[in-house]
């Protein structure tokens, strides 16, 4: 058994792997070097206590290369991709590509090495069980591609079998209420666990974000319309009614739903983006809503918003690219309370 003192450092680079493998293999357009060393959220300026570091940044870098090695070896090459004639740089973006399926490997022989991998799937997992994180779909491949060289994946993919059957099974129930125009009729569990039995949904359209699927409509028990996630949905039944398509319907306008959903008096709220992100990145995350500006190298988005703690989520959601609250000092100040207990959990 691994004393104290390499339990620790085993620990902090098991979260350095997770932040590496979430980052890099679920951002369109990856991470520079000094994106990656230099920002506390991806754990190359924390020591083993989890409080800042006085490393240098060469020294940083050097920690860097040393865990791309690592997960090399396991099959996930963290590459900059270059063009006939380039030179990989700081300044050029690293990513993650993945391991082609099937990927079966032996388990490693090696103990030591079996219990420093087995330590990053349980990092991962107990990660993924304690949030609703929106790039969990490429966490759990890199848990079960661990899991494989530490032996153990039987264990992991038994626990995750029943809730991917549920999902999918209310993924086709809804596009078959859709395609039919029928009503969708469900047992749901909202954000705070609560659970509602058999809701009727007449449902008007479908979007994804942020790795999410979600589907809107007349919610028959509100009396109004709703927007629901689909992973939440944790039953489903007969199709319910016929209904007829409302021809103003904008599945598009639903997609801020979260940031809405209060009574509380509209306010505008700016979110900044580094230099270093895309444009497209940018879009991505603002799918043409409110306002767009670039001041000294910065883009400033600009949205009215009612729920400043969703507004809050939405920014950590992307905390990863450099997205940052910037006003008004309410959400400021929520976002570092949240982004505060967000490091403590992983710590």
């Amino acid at each position: 058994m691994a004393k104290k003192s390499e339990m620790e450092k085993m620990h902090q680079s098991s979260r350095r792997f997770l932040s590496l493998l979430y980052t890099l293999g679920g951002l369109t357009a990856g991470l520079s070097t000094g994106d990656i060393v230099d920002d506390e959220m991806m754990g190359y300026t924390l020591d083993t206590s989890g409080k800042p570091s006085k490393t240098t940044k060469q020294s940083r870098k050097k920690k860097f290369a040393r865990d791309r090695e690592v997960l090399s070896a396991l099959g996930f090459n963290v590459e900059q991709p270059t063009t006939q004639g380039s030179k990989p740089t700081d300044e050029r973006r690293w990513k993650v590509r993945m391991p082609p399926a099937p990927y079966c490997l032996k388990g490693s022989k090696d103990k030591a090495q079996r219990e420093h991998l087995q330590l990053m799937v349980d990092e991962i997992k107990a990660y993924l069980d304690k949030s609703d994180d929106p790039q969990k779909d490429v966490l759990w491949r890199a848990a079960v591609k661990i899991a494989c060289v530490a032996g153990n994946v039987e264990d992991l993919l038994s626990e995750e079998k029943p809730r991917r059957a549920a999902e999918l099974d209310a993924v086709r129930t809804i596009n078959r209420a859709l395609s039919n125009c029928r009503a969708f009729v469900f047992d749901y569990r909202n954000a705070a666990g609560r659970l509602t039995k058999k809701r009727s949904v007449k449902i008007y359209g479908l979007f994804s974000q942020d790795g999410k699927q979600y589907f809107s409509g007349f919610d028959d028990a509100r009396n109004d319309t709703r927007t629901f996630r689909i992973d939440r949905v944790s039953r489903v039944y007969a199709l319910g009614d016929p209904y007829e398509m409302p021809d103003n319907f904008d599945v598009n306008a639903r997609r801020f739903f979260s940031l809405d959903a209060s009574d509380m008096k509209p306010v505008d709220a700016v979110f900044s983006f580094p230099q270093s992100v895309l444009q497209e990145e940018i879009a991505s995350i603002t799918m043409g809503a409110g306002s767009i500006e670039a001041v000294n190298g910065k883009t400033y988005w600009k949205k009215t918003v009612r729920n400043l703690d969703a507004a809050a989520d939405l920014c950590l959601g992307h905390a990863q690219c450099g997205m940052r609250p910037e006003g008004p000092e309410a959400l400021v100040s929520l976002w570092r309370e949240k982004a505060g207990r967000a490091v403590e959990k992983n710590e």
